[in-house]
């Protein structure tokens, strides 16, 4: 599951380059001849789709930075420069393509990722600029490799390119299945990739989309398919669901899928309507996915041609129509789709109880997306802290996911938040739902989705200003709670992973209790929370270690790996400051146990009472063997 997981950030990091699509098709339209007859303009739009392979390699290289920045894409722009033009001079008859863009893209993080976060102390020669100078000498290396390679490569693609070609109607029907098949995990943008920007060639351009906007009379193919579903076929699925709805809640179900069904019309965005039945009737999904196959080999075998720049929705149709061919027979095929979704989408609603938004018990509210929901007695509770819709659905999510113990990395797409954390069993689901989210799906045990739509980006901006907060016990399904009540306090694990006796950790000045009573653990992860509710009164300057003194007044010291301040605070991240009051759960500190266990004696992280040999506490232990970050309780203490 951890390669899915890997899969996913891939197909994440392909939305970014992907996502000037629109802009390139938008000016290569309007500045052709047949429309405003603008040079500059049509040359600006065919400029981003040649420049293509260096948005991948710069786009697939942020994404999968660990820090996101910057100079992760710099680096993947000189590796792709390296690698295009290197090959090229040990073999003249070379041409990667847009494949060079993916191949620096993935190879850069490699090296980045290792070395951007080290040499802190120097402004120039800083981790991030040296691995700029690490990427441009190890792309070297690439340059030999796939200049011996690569030429068998090409012909290994040539026969891919002349089965697919030689397979027709019938291959554009297998990819429009399995494109549909894979929305639930977000993987169909790999799946993608080949087709529409490596397939075939025409006048040096590459892709089924890319060669349809230069003019390629046989583009075309695994994109048109997708016209009558997104603009005709789910609408027609919408207007079921609103028809077989309750009659009492007819009305607001209209107000929902009328939302969905026109942005599938519109932009080609179809993941809020097709969330709102995936996982309530899976073989619906199932049929859909086997109707968008019928649809690509009924468009194919007409020979009707057309494509998109960003989705198969309307504003594509509307402004790539002269450039398509027959284009306009997709309008009587859609009608005829949607006639077909309609029809059995109904029956089957109707004939198996399907609950479908509007005919639960559940409130429209899981369903209904950002900003729109039913429980209004809790949104007027909410009105005068929360006056942004995307903070308000942030506060929901954060706490249904277990808070900021719970949460590790935040990412998104086009409609979609991907989120990792340290343990999906720990989600809350319904908490999420109630958020106005259009679905949730566990990938595996770390990795989590929660489909939002098109505004999800406010979403993740307000998730992301939220980190370090703790969250709301009443949605934390096993939550810590350590205030003092009748002079007593319980203490919860300051990391996840496994419990060490004290005993056994080889440094004697824990080991022989000279610094207290305690407990170590070997962490999971980097991420380590307050214990207990208190103030933080120390926060070490190298970042390897923090002390709380809690309510009941115990001293407690959580000290990260041993040998640590040698570190100096590299692979180290602080959430808080000295002084903040801080609650259990709450994420104090971030290390990088790769940095942690290459360059310290031991990532054996020990959380000690440092005031427990006062004799002023009681201390009742418990002896789990694996403990959660900021849930499991350690022990419950006791004034004497």
């Amino acid at each position: 599951m951890r390669g899915l997981g890997s899969l996913q950030r891939l197909g994440k990091s392909l939305m970014l380059p992907i996502a000037v699509l629109p802009a390139a098709g938008l000016l290569n339209r309007l500045g052709a001849g047949d429309v405003w007859n603008i040079p500059f303009i049509n040359a600006g739009g065919n400029a981003l789709f040649s420049y293509l392979a260096l948005l991948f390699a710069m786009g697939i290289a942020i994404g999968l930075s660990k820090d996101g920045s910057g100079s992760a894409a710099i680096s993947g722009a000189i590796v792709y420069f390296i690698l295009n033009f290197g090959a090229t001079g040990v073999d003249k008859t070379i041409n990667m393509g847009v494949f060079a863009g993916f191949i620096a893209g993935l190879f850069t993080p490699i090296l980045y990722n290792r070395l951007y976060d080290k040499f802190t102390g120097n402004p120039y020669f800083n981790g991030r600029h040296v691995a700029i100078l690490v990427n441009a000498v190890a792309a070297i290396l690439l340059v030999l490799l796939f200049g011996l390679i690569w030429p068998y490569i090409q012909n290994i693609l040539d026969s891919v390119n002349g089965w697919i070609t030689s397979a027709g109607a019938l291959g554009a029907a297998v990819f429009g299945f399995a494109n549909r098949m894979l929305i639930p995990t977000g993987l169909h943008h790999v799946l993608n990739t080949y087709l529409w920007f490596g397939f075939g060639t025409f006048h040096e351009a590459t892709g089924d989309i890319n060669r349809f906007f230069a003019g390629d009379p046989s583009a075309g193919t695994y994109q048109v398919g997708f016209f009558p579903i997104m603009m005709f076929g789910l609408p027609g699925a919408a207007l079921a669901m609103v028809l077989t709805a309750k009659k009492d809640r007819r009305k607001e179900t209209f107000g929902m899928m009328l939302s969905v069904a026109l942005t599938a019309f519109l932009t080609g965005i179809t993941e809020p309507i097709e969330f709102s039945f995936m996982f309530l009737a899976y073989p619906l999904y199932v049929v859909h996915a086997l109707l968008a196959g019928l649809s690509g080999l009924i468009t194919n075998l007409l020979g009707i041609k057309l494509g998109f720049s960003f989705s198969a929705g309307a504003i594509d149709f509307m402004l790539n129509f002269t450039q398509g061919t027959r284009a306009w027979e997709l309008i009587p095929i859609g009608l005829v789709f949607f006639l077909i979704y309609f029809v059995i989408f109904y029956w089957a609603i109707k004939k198996f109880d399907i609950k479908t938004p509007g005919r639960g018990d559940e409130s429209l509210f899981a369903f209904s997306g950002p900003g729109t929901v039913s429980d209004q007695a809790e949104i007027d509770s909410k009105r005068n802290t929360v006056q942004d819709k995307y903070q308000f659905m942030a506060e929901k999510i954060f706490d249904g996911i277990g808070g900021d113990r719970n949460l590790d990395q935040i990412d998104y797409c086009t409609t979609r938040l991907r989120l990792k954390l340290n343990d999906t069993s720990q989600v809350d689901e319904q908490a999420i739902k109630r958020a106005g989210v259009r679905g949730v799906f566990r990938i595996d045990k770390r990795n989590l989705q929660i489909i939002i739509g098109t505004e999800v980006e406010f979403v993740a901006d307000a998730l992301k200003k939220m980190i370090g907060r703790p969250s709301n016990p009443a949605h934390s399904k096993e939550g810590g709670k350590s205030h003092p009540e009748n002079g007593t306090e319980r203490v919860f694990a300051p990391a996840t992973g496994e419990l060490v006796p004290l005993t056994d950790v080889p440094d004697p000045v824990f080991s022989q209790g000279m610094m207290g009573q305690g407990i170590a653990i070997r962490p999971e992860n980097g991420i380590f929370v307050a214990p207990a509710d208190g103030e933080l009164v120390q926060l070490a300057e190298t970042k390897h270690a923090f002390g709380i003194r809690t309510r009941l007044g115990e001293e407690i010291l959580v000290h990260i790996g041993l040998d640590t301040v040698n570190l100096k605070g590299e692979g180290f991240q602080t959430f808080v400051k000295a002084g903040d009051h801080v609650s259990v759960g709450q994420r104090i500190i971030k290390g990088d146990l790769d940095i942690i266990r290459s360059q310290a004696k031991s990532d054996l992280s020990i959380m000690v009472v440092t005031n427990s040999m006062d004799h002023a506490f009681t201390m009742e232990w418990k002896k789990p063997d694996r403990a959660v970050a900021g849930k499991t309780l350690l022990y419950q203490a006791r004034r004497k």
